[in-house]
């Protein structure tokens, strides 16, 4: 009985905060979009690169993980 109050507990609270977040984003939206829109176009570029070695860091820190002895 207590497992399932601390289940309902925890699953009302990532509701709240999930509506929270939905509604701020949906009532934002073309805020953050100008906000984006305003990115100059060099840090886009970095951010499209950066996000392509991304696999390859997380790849590289598994690696060393798994190596260790």
């Amino acid at each position: 009985m207590l497992e399932k109050k601390l289940f309902t507990g925890w699953f009302l609270y990532g509701i709240l905060f999930a509506v929270a977040a939905f509604l701020s984003v949906y009532a934002f939206q073309s805020g953050i979009a100008a906000f984006v829109n305003a990115f100059p176009e060099w840090l886009v570029h970095g951010f499209a690169v950066a996000g392509g070695l991304m696999p390859a860091v997380g790849l590289a820190l598994l690696f060393v993980v798994m190596l260790k002895k």
